[in-house]
């Protein structure tokens, strides 16, 4: 043979068989890890109940990729343009194979035949090509791609590129000869061709495909096969009653069969679902414009697309095969990226690949705090929450400390504004609020017991539910951490500790149903609690921004203050975590307050830095985090910032204290009500 003819049979007659090989083992390797990791989801619910919703992700988010239209039109063009063009290439590519025949297509129109196989596919190889080198400039010019950009990431993208542009070139050159070719590449796999194209084009582009193909499983090109199954996880886990990831048996298992390697940590206990959650990620960015940690460090471990491929490079060193494509990550940088987060979930909701990266981070912390991979102030709040059973090491027995602090400073407030200040108020005690039985418990939670700046919380509450003639009563001492802190910090078993007693002391109370002025307490509950721990409660569970907006519009609690300009934020466990947006801000118009927006409201709301325990793990970040979302709140121009969560409260007014000249006032939407109903005086 000639060394044309030697390179022509390379090419197009052996390398398929490497390609062949490579691509299916790959894949079969992908699959068996996905499997055999195990703890996959688990639910008694008819697909009926989440199949629709399946339907509509994958046609929203994975093939008009509406996610990234919200975030950033023009590379949603270049991606959207891209992957059609790709599509009808490759249908064009099915004729060649036999699949469809152009003779079918003269049947309805010669010239639109004509069009179509002749014209239609250069123009679209094209734009094909420039589209993609579009998004590879993109990419580079992008402070944030281009930051957490690997090496991995731009092989990919030109492997695709040369693929698509020497077709294309291929096209564009005269052929060398107007006689058919037909090659063989495997048996059963026989490509014919009209008219012999350019030879040198044509080997680049089948070597650069079949060279595409079997880097594909070990890539993260991977996401083409892995990602209508991770939106199926993912739908299972949003819509279905009863899932049950299993978490707890599965931590209990890890506890006495733990395997500490060298490297502190067996990533191969990782659920298979996370996984496959893993290796769907392409890195596109569209989670990080709007997340708090990274907006405010611009650091690469920060970014959430990082994390994840922090995570699973970690993961991939249990692989003999796998560590070849994946460095080692150092034990520090893992630590910078998975506990200086605050879980916000921003990054989860624009996930266009419906990544539930909050829930991966969650398991990742518990892995890492067995092996003692946290901050050392994070090993001591979970042993204070064991041990005292709040995260603030106070004596249980103090919880009920405001009732008398509130009762004291409101009759101060009263004598000095005088009782126009409150014209409905009325004295609470501790005898008033706590019963053996009730049909309603309050839950109120660590930082409203005993924080000082928290208690007006707890206060207007017990004055609103008096006041509607709810009958209700609070836990008192009884009432332990409701373990989201742990959780937040990984102690998993911890949780599953607090909830058990929780839920045997509000069994006690004999309620039907649990109001929350916690978000976190609301979230760990209604979520954690059932989904998680798979426990079924008994009773209904209420945050308080539902009660209220259940009174207001049902005119049993009624404005009698002069109106109030506000702006509300939105808590991360209520709001994006749960849906709850159109209540608060119903409950603040039917109180007299004139509702000023922010930029970044619902589920594009800006985190406080109160959660996910980022005060712990990064204190300055956090306060920068929570400095932004009051700079945010004062450009309204508003009074007051409303909020319906502690943590919240909490974060916002050490961001308002720290804006110079600034006099904004942060409430909870439960103290708002109770001032705008007289129930209680504004001080």
């Amino acid at each position: 043979m000639t060394p044309k003819e030697t390179i022509f049979w390379l090419v197009a007659q052996v390398l398929p068989y490497v390609t062949l090989s490579f691509f299916v083992g790959g894949i079969i390797l992908k699959v068996k890890r996905w499997v055999r990791a195990g703890n996959w989801i688990r639910t008694s619910s008819s697909p009926f109940k989440w199949f629709p919703y399946f339907v509509k992700k994958t046609i929203s988010d994975l093939l008009l990729f509406s996610k990234i239209y919200k975030q950033r039109k023009a590379f949603w063009f270049q991606s959207l343009g891209f992957h059609a063009a790709i599509f009808m290439i490759l249908f064009g590519h099915l004729r060649g194979f036999g699949v469809w025949s152009k003779e079918s297509l003269e049947r309805i129109s010669i010239n639109i035949t004509s069009f179509l196989v002749e014209t239609f596919p250069l123009y679209i190889g094209i734009a094909s090509t420039i589209l993609l080198a579009g998004l590879m400039v993109y990419r580079v010019i992008n402070k944030t791609l281009r930051l957490h950009s690997e090496p991995e990431d731009y092989i990919a993208t030109a492997l695709v590129l040369l693929t698509v542009a020497s077709g294309t070139a291929m096209r564009l050159l005269p052929p060398d000869s107007l006689k058919s070719m037909t090659i063989r590449f495997l048996p059963g796999i026989i490509l014919r061709i009209e008219k012999t194209p350019n030879i040198p084009s044509f080997l680049i582009h089948i070597m650069a495909a079949q060279l595409l193909l079997m880097y594909l499983p070990f890539s993260k090109l991977i996401h083409i096969i892995s990602a209508i199954p991770n939106v199926a996880s993912c739908s299972i886990e949003e819509m279905a009653e009863e899932f049950i990831p299993n978490l707890i048996e599965y931590a209990e298992k890890a506890e006495t069969k733990e395997k500490i390697s060298e490297r502190g940590i067996d990533f191969s206990t990782l659920p298979g679902k996370f996984i496959l959650s893993l290796e769907t990620c392409v890195t596109c960015s569209n989670c990080t414009s709007n997340c708090p940690t990274y907006s405010l460090s611009g650091e690469k471990a920060h970014i959430p697309g990082t994390r994840l491929r922090g995570i699973y490079r970690a993961y991939n060193q249990t692989s003999s095969i796998f560590r070849i494509f994946s460095p080692i990550i150092e034990r520090q940088s893992l630590e910078k990226m998975i506990w200086e987060c605050a879980l916000c979930g921003y990054c989860s909701k624009n996930c266009p690949l419906a990544i539930k990266t909050d829930s991966i981070y969650l398991m990742l912390r518990m892995l890492m705090a067995k092996a003692a991979w946290m901050p050392e102030s994070l090993v001591e709040f979970s042993r204070t929450i064991r041990n005292v059973h709040n995260p603030l090491g106070r004596d249980n027995k103090e919880r009920l400390w405001w009732v008398r602090f509130r009762l004291s400073r409101n009759k101060k407030a009263i004598d000095k504004l005088g009782p126009e200040a409150a014209p409905m108020y009325f004295e609470v005690t501790v005898d008033d609020i706590l019963k053996g039985k009730a049909e309603t418990v309050y839950f109120i939670g660590c930082n409203a017991s005993f924080f000082r700046a928290l208690s007006g919380v707890p206060d207007a509450m017990v004055h609103i539910l008096k006041a509607v003639g709810e009958d209700f009563t609070i836990l008192g001492e009884e009432e332990w951490c409701c373990g989201y802190p742990l959780l937040l910090a990984g102690d998993i078993l911890g949780l599953k500790e607090m909830a058990i007693h929780n839920i045997e002391a509000i069994r006690a109370k004999g309620a039907k149903k649990v109001v929350f002025t916690c978000a976190g307490c609301y979230r760990v509950f209604k979520h954690f609690y059932t989904k998680l721990l798979g426990i079924k409660l008994g009773f209904e569970v209420i945050h308080s921004t539902e009660l209220l907006y259940s009174l207001c519009s049902q005119r049993r609690l009624n404005l009698v203050a002069p109106r109030i300009r506000a702006t509300y934020h939105d808590p991360c466990d209520i709001g994006r975590h749960d849906g709850i947006y159109l209540e608060p801000r119903i409950v603040l118009k039917l109180v007299g307050s004139d509702l000023v927006e922010m930029e970044k409201i619902e589920e594009d709301s800006f985190c406080c830095g109160g959660g996910g325990l980022l005060k712990l793990s990064n204190s300055d970040l956090s306060g920068k985090v929570s400095i932004e979302r009051a700079k945010q709140a004062a450009e309204t121009g508003a009074e007051f910032i409303i909020t319906a969560c502690p943590f919240c409260e909490l974060s916002l007014r050490e961001g308002a204290q720290s804006l110079k000249g600034n006099k904004l006032k942060v409430l909870d939407i439960t103290e708002v009500v109770a001032i705008q109903t007289g129930l209680l005086p504004l001080y």
